[in-house]
């Protein structure tokens, strides 16, 4: 095979190579910007037939000429545009749109751990999306060579399936394909010349591929005999491994009908995970026993307090009635604290004798507005919380992108022009953050491409406030 172009050489006096950006046994890939506007590129595929005329050159370039033809019929947000097809002398060009981001092999490579399930939930459903617009097709188009590598993820997170090299048409009522094609350990069992290929075949890989994604573990090796996902990788949902376990079934007429029944199961599962987070409170758990000392501890603290409440609500007119509430809490507490402190020390007040029953009273109150400006500044760092409420806002965050994406997987890879059209659907309601109420969360789409779900209320981490946000490319993250 003659070598690869070089850099600055143009092609249909039209192109100018600008890189080599991918090699293979039969061909090269550039990407090229176009000599009259320099500013849009496209990436080219080269096939050169300078090998002896003969049954292996014919049958490459006749697989070439059917990649070209299925792409130029196809028209779907998760595949490459075609821009021509053409030949010089021995060369033979298709131009397609560049896509700018890192296949799935490469981002699986630089982690230490494989993909969680939540990370790749993104990835299956547009897989889906592209994959039941293929099967759609007329006749359907079968793809063949569905792994890790020929998935790209561009920069805003999209997914874009790549190399239709070896992608046919189904022909009913055909025994076998003509050609034995595919990549060992990710290709069904019918693939190997048994049986003709169709839609379970691509179900068949995409299953593969996230069975790799979740556990590293070489497919190859398995041959066709896929153990279950969750003896890799424990945080696997059981539900989700018998799931790819049907979908990897060596007799295809064991798995899913399609690619689109799979995600339907999933999503049924994740909707009922999703929808018991939401509706099951936090179970309450048992109070560890209280001494006495600290009951009396407790009391002591609470008529402070309510007495510093009352003091602050009347100093800045807040409102009399409210102020007069806090006042009378503040006297209920100190009146207890009194009782329990004459009971437990054996002292109880009478007539000439003993500790006049006002002066624990007076001296609660007394203490209360001494004591009621040192309260205001580490009043908040003396009372914990009453709950994590940043813990809920990322749960509720989580859902509502689980629930975006399963929208997607409904409309073509499309995200929802305003959360409102996620419920009841895809999410029994959309929730409200804890800390901010009934003001729930800000939702920004670019028009389908991506989106950013952003809590609008400030929660504190030690000193630093900030927005806790999920978005379809970077998952949850918080800005300072």
């Amino acid at each position: 095979m003659s070598g690869p172009l070089k850099e600055g050489e143009t092609i249909k006096d039209r192109y100018k190579v600008e890189r080599l950006i991918g090699e293979g046994a039969t061909g090269f890939v550039y990407l090229v910007t176009e000599i009259s506007n320099p500013a849009i590129t496209w990436a080219v595929k080269e096939i050169v037939s300078s090998l002896p005329a003969g049954a292996e050159q014919s049958e490459i370039l006749e697989q070439f000429q059917r990649e070209c033809a299925i792409l130029q019929n196809l028209n779907h947000t998760g595949l490459p545009k075609v821009g021509e097809t053409f030949s010089e002398e021995e060369r033979h060009y298709l131009v397609m749109e560049y896509i700018d981001g890192e296949n799935l092999l490469l981002k699986l490579k630089i982690r230490e751990s494989p993909f969680t399930f939540e990370e790749l939930l993104p990835v299956i459903s547009q897989l889906t999306s592209i994959l039941e617009y293929l099967h759609g097709q007329d006749p359907p188009v079968i793809f063949r060579d569905l792994k890790p590598s020929n998935i790209m993820i561009t920069a805003k997170g999209r997914v874009k399936l790549i190399d239709f090299g070896i992608a046919r048409h189904f022909t009913p009522g055909k025994v076998r394909d003509t050609y034995i094609m595919g990549t060992p350990g990710f290709s069904a069992p019918e693939q190997y010349g048994k049986e003709q290929t169709d839609p379970k075949s691509d179900l068949y890989s995409l299953a593969v591929t996230v069975y790799f994604l979740l556990t590293k573990e070489d497919p190859e090796k398995f041959a066709f005999k896929f153990p279950p996902v969750t003896q890799f990788n424990s945080t696997v949902p059981q539900w989700l491994s018998a799931v790819l376990s049907r979908a990897l079934e060596e007799d295809r007429e064991k798995r899913f009908p399609s690619v689109g029944e799979m995600l339907k199961e999933i999503r049924k599962n994740v909707h009922s995970e999703s929808k018991t987070a939401f509706s099951l409170p936090p179970q309450p758990q048992a109070p560890a026993p209280v001494s006495d000392t600290a009951i009396l501890f407790w009391k002591l603290f609470s008529s402070v307090t309510l007495s510093g409440a009352s003091v602050l609500v009347l100093r800045y007119d807040w409102g009399i009635p409210l102020g007069l509430i806090f006042a009378a809490g503040a006297f209920l507490f100190t009146l207890a604290l009194f009782f329990d402190f004459f009971a437990s020390h054996g002292k109880r007040g009478s007539a000439g004798q003993g500790i006049p029953p006002l002066i624990p009273l007076c001296a609660g109150i007394v203490c209360a507005i001494v004591l009621f400006y040192p309260l205001r500044s580490c009043y908040a760092k003396l009372t914990p919380p009453p709950r994590d409420v940043y813990g809920d806002c990322v749960r509720n965050l989580e859902s509502i992108g689980v629930a975006c994406e399963l929208y997607a997987g409904d409309n073509g890879g499309l995200y929802p022009p305003a959360l409102d059209k996620l419920a009841p659907r895809y999410i029994e309601k959309i929730p409200a953050c804890s800390l901010t109420g009934q003001e729930g969360y800000y939702y920004q789409t670019d028009g389908g491409a991506a989106y950013t779900v952003q809590c609008k209320g400030r929660h504190k981490e030690e000193k630093a406030p900030y927005f806790p946000q999920y978005s379809s490319s970077k998952g949850l993250s918080r800005q300072n």
